[in-house]
């Protein structure tokens, strides 16, 4: 028992050595920090690559969001991957003006394989054309500003750049809020001053760009893991690139308001970070060791917590079935993993409270259900715990996730 409590002590320190950094981080992010506008920035042509699986009720909508862009339409073109169809969704897409390719493909399923099949047919059929690549999911819709703002971060020399990811429909339920909170801090209070300070941000699933440079240097889209997004980020930021961000860039997406559905995405994700640790780790440990700090930040603010964090609950779960024998031992150490149950909610309030005020006119529902959700956000934070357990045991598998939020049902500045 003294050895499980002593190195709970230690797991307990050096989770603090490793975000300890981050305080510097939220620090910044409580201040306002605008980007610097770019006077008259070099105009390029992109793709933008949507990969839908079954999306016929969102893909127009994200189209149309493209063709109301700011951005000079001649220089855009934007390109679907039907993947593994059977509704409309390719049908919808080219009506809406989108050149759009099938795939379909029973064994190699994912994000990653579609965004590969593609690049390949982009690259085969319109050589040398495009300058960048922004890659979005079926159910996001774009700031009318979106890609102009993007342009001005190219311009500035950045190969790589993410965008303020936002949410279409946060005000739903506790579900669709939790998700949406996870993103606007991550926005906020790590990729806001990582570019502020001139580290290398982090890419997170949707509204991102690279440019034909790095697509000729990845030869396509080799990265197939289940987080493909993340994959991206550790392989990009091992091999010296800096991830830039873009905080005038706003993208919405639809998060799930459904909690199996909620969890069977995250457990995708889960099972997608363990994949992409037991792949990336070592290769993060030695450009931390040869001084990159963008790795030391990744490293710290992933592997390290997934491992602290399993490793404290363990230690604990060890401790309450050793302790079964001896009542007043047992409701001891119960009491101490209430107590740190509690510092935990108290914790994630004080971060989704700070990001709630920072991002208050960011958000799309009422002042009530604002300052509601930042009480659930610990407890959807806390199903993390078993969603963690059952993907170290669970088979690898992608599903789709229902989408069926209109634009329509946007209501700027109203309850819905």
């Amino acid at each position: 028992m003294k050895v499980l409590t002593v190195s709970l002590q230690m797991i307990g320190v050096l989770f603090c050595l490793c975000h300890l950094f981050q305080l510097f981080y939220f620090m910044i992010g409580l201040f306002p920090h605008k980007q610097e506008e770019k006077k008259h920035p070099a105009l390029h042509r992109y793709a933008i690559l949507i990969c839908a699986r079954n999306e016929e009720k969102v893909i127009g909508d994200l189209i149309d969001s493209i063709h109301h862009q700011t951005y000079p339409q001649e220089l855009l073109q934007p390109f679907v991957m039907a993947d593994n169809c059977n509704d409309d969704t390719a049908t919808i897409a080219l009506s809406h003006g989108a050149i759009v390719y099938s795939r379909h493909d029973g064994q190699k399923i994912g994000k990653g394989y579609a965004l590969e099949a593609l690049l390949e047919q982009i690259r085969e059929d319109h050589p040398q054309k495009y300058d960048g690549y922004f890659v979005l999911d079926a159910d996001n819709i774009l700031k009318e500003d979106f890609i102009e703002k993007m342009n001005e971060r190219y311009s500035e020399g950045f190969d790589l750049i993410s965008s303020y990811r936002n949410s279409k429909n946060f005000g739903c339920n506790w579900i669709s809020a939790g998700s949406a909170l996870c993103f606007l801090k991550d926005c906020r209070f790590l990729n806001g001053p990582r570019d502020l300070l001139k580290s290398s941000c982090k890419i997170t699933g949707t509204g991102f760009f690279f440019s034909e440079r790095i697509r000729q240097e990845m030869k396509g889209w080799p990265y197939h893991l289940l987080t493909e997004d993340l994959e991206f980020t550790l392989d990009q930021t091992i091999k010296g690139h800096r991830i830039a961000y873009c905080s005038e860039a706003v993208i919405y997406d639809e998060q799930p308001v459904d909690l199996m559905q909620s969890c069977r995405q995250r457990i995708r994700w889960a099972k997608g970070y363990l994949q992409v640790f037991r792949n990336y780790t070592l290769r993060l440990m030695k450009g931390m060791f040869q001084g990159n700090f963008c790795c030391f930040d990744l490293f710290c603010n992933g592997v390290a917590t997934y491992m602290l964090l399993v490793a404290s609950v363990l230690c604990r779960f060890l401790m309450i079935l050793l302790s079964i024998g001896d009542k007043s031992l047992f409701l001891d150490i119960v009491h101490a993993a209430m107590f740190d149950m509690f510092k935990a909610y108290a914790f994630l309030c004080v971060t989704a409270l700070a990001t709630t005020i920072t991002e208050w006119k960011q958000i799309r529902c009422s002042a009530v259900k604002k300052l509601a959700y930042v009480f659930s956000y610990p407890i959807f934070m806390f199903t993390y715990l078993p969603i963690s357990a059952i993907a170290f045991f669970s088979k690898p598998a992608w599903k789709p996730i229902r989408h069926d939020f209109r634009v329509e049902d946007m209501h700027m500045g109203h309850d819905y």
